[in-house]
């Protein structure tokens, strides 16, 4: 199983909408086909009968009236289909260069295991550690008492301890699983101050699957995992920051309970309003413009998604109505403008009629 692309725009593309909703399904397929069989956005004749879509025929040459579709001999392309999706050279490419990283993983768990078994679990009595001629032989002892050395037990492998067989690993996302276990501990340590973080891989593969699912370009979620990593202000039950707890917050359905709300994630207290320690210009009212921001954010956000993205929030001027507020990151920016921008608008237009939040990343004292 593969991922394609999609921008969240596409539903009000002018050429979307000039297609019509059966067109532009008819669209998405052949970019699933071409992502599939690795044809470069090349979609043949026969495929169209494939899609289980009405008029496909007809549908396709609407595609190509629209500019979505060319026409190629033996059937379309995908307009500019690599602007948007990798070709099948990198793809082959990448999944070789996959491959051999987890072929890699697999050979060091392999000479871990063999060294395991050969050392086993025993525990050496310190009688039978002693010497015979301590305190004399058995027989100068006057019988034959020797201690009876303690048998060594054959180790048992923990199943729940055992590595996932990456040669069960078959589909892109497993294979990217397994390069987000092989990544976690090194993103872990860079931004934890060199700290080490140990990988479960039996016990976390599962959750890592459900990561690559929800965020499949790895890029994206390198930079979802360090803002995760390296964020302050995160409630208790994060402070390991382990895999399991970063797609609590940010993988849809690896916790259901928890992002249905029915389990709280927070001790039950009020969330501070952050100082302005990063503002060169205070806001003009007493508590200041964007801490009565903060605190209508506060009845409209979950704790955990208003500490994550807010929380390290400052202003940087206010002048009439626009508020300029600068976060860390550029990723922040970008996640609040995608998924908070119309509660930001909402907070803000209750706290002053007109009032505009602009976001930012750099901040100058």
């Amino acid at each position: 199983m593969a991922w394609v692309r999609l921008d969240d725009q596409v539903p009000q593309h002018p050429k979307i909408l000039r297609a019509g909703p059966s067109a532009a399904w008819l669209w998405v397929c052949g970019i699933a086909y071409g992502s599939a069989h690795l044809t470069d956005g090349v979609v043949p004749q026969e495929a169209l009968q494939t899609f289980g879509v009405p008029n496909a025929a007809k549908l396709a040459r609407t595609l190509v009236a629209v500019g979505l579709w060319e026409a190629v001999e033996g059937g379309y392309r995908v307009h500019d289909y690599h602007q948007h999706n990798p070709s099948a050279s990198d793809v082959r490419s990448q999944r070789r260069q996959t491959a051999s990283r987890v072929a890699g993983w697999k050979e060091r768990r392999r000479v871990t295991t063999r060294s395991m078994e050969r050392t086993g679990n025993a525990v050496t009595s310190p009688l039978a550690a002693r010497s015979g001629n301590e305190d004399g032989t058995p027989e100068e002892r006057g019988g034959n008492d020797a201690p009876t050395p303690t048998p060594t037990p054959t180790p048992v492998q923990d199943p729940l301890k055992s590595p996932p067989d990456p040669d069960g690993v078959e589909d892109p996302a497993g294979i990217d699983a397994a390069w987000l276990l092989e990544r976690w501990p090194a993103w872990y340590a860079s931004v934890r101050h060199g700290a080490r973080y140990r990988v479960k891989p039996a016990l976390e593969f599962s959750i890592a699957l459900q990561l690559v699912g929800t965020y499949p370009e790895r890029e994206h979620l390198e930079r979802m995992a360090r803002v995760f990593l390296g964020a302050t202000g995160l409630p208790p039950v994060h402070a390991g920051r382990t895999l399991d707890q970063f797609a609590r917050l940010y993988a849809p359905g690896c916790d259901a309970a928890v992002r249905a709300g029915q389990t709280d994630l927070v001790q039950d207290r009020a969330v501070e309003a952050p100082t302005n320690r990063w503002t060169p210009r205070p806001a003009d009212d007493r508590e200041g413009t964007w801490g009565a921001v903060y605190a209508e954010l506060q009845n409209r956000m979950a704790r955990h998604d208003l500490v994550t993205w807010f929380g390290e929030a400052r202003v940087v001027r206010e002048t009439g109505d626009v508020l300029t507020v600068a976060v860390p990151e550029r990723i922040q920016v970008d996640w609040i403008q995608r998924h908070h921008l119309a509660v930001l608008s909402d907070a803000a237009e209750a706290v002053r009629p007109g009032l505009r939040v602009e976001l930012q990343t750099a901040v100058t004292a």
